[in-house]
């Protein structure tokens, strides 16, 4: 895909750059839910 709308070919066409870019989108997406779960767990004190 970055072929098609670059023009540039930084992986040889093998997809390793696509694949990283996803992983690295997924890591930073679980390192957000598990932040956000522990900051509402935090905030939630029984009353």
């Amino acid at each position: 895909m970055i072929e098609f709308l670059t023009g540039l070919d930084p992986d040889g066409g093998n997809g390793a750059l696509e694949a990283t870019i996803a992983f690295t989108l997924l890591a930073i997406s679980a390192a957000s839910m598990f932040a956000a779960r522990r900051n509402y767990q935090r905030a939630a004190v029984p009353a």
